[in-house]
């Protein structure tokens, strides 16, 4: 079985209780929405459950750039390091420079 805490197997057929994680080596988040940038394919912001919001610039890595758990999240078509994503409570935040995110004014 998997969930947002990760992959389990029941030795049991199911019965409560025998369930074991499997969970070592997975490298894993759920993602909640994903946004990408229109014009720059690569260009990525990810939502994601537990794990905050991701993004992932043309050519480089993923990067944890909101912590907590992130829902919706946005790229402007016209600035693509100006990110927004929203949080816990419906808050919503946003970057300047597609790594700092700050609540929204």
């Amino acid at each position: 079985m998997a969930c947002d805490g990760g992959v389990f197997l029941s030795v049991a057929d199911g019965a409560r209780g025998s369930f074991a994680s499997r969970n070592t080596g997975l490298a894993v988040v759920q993602a909640q929405r994903l946004a990408h940038h229109a014009r720059l394919p690569g260009h990525l912001l990810v939502g994601t459950q537990d794990n905050g919001a991701a993004s992932l610039p043309v050519a480089g890595a993923w990067a944890v750039t909101l912590e907590g758990d992130a829902g919706g999240v946005a790229i402007d078509p016209d600035a693509p390091a100006r990110m927004f994503a929203q949080s816990v409570g419906a808050s919503w935040y946003q970057s300047a420079d597609g790594r700092a995110f700050g609540t929204m004014s």
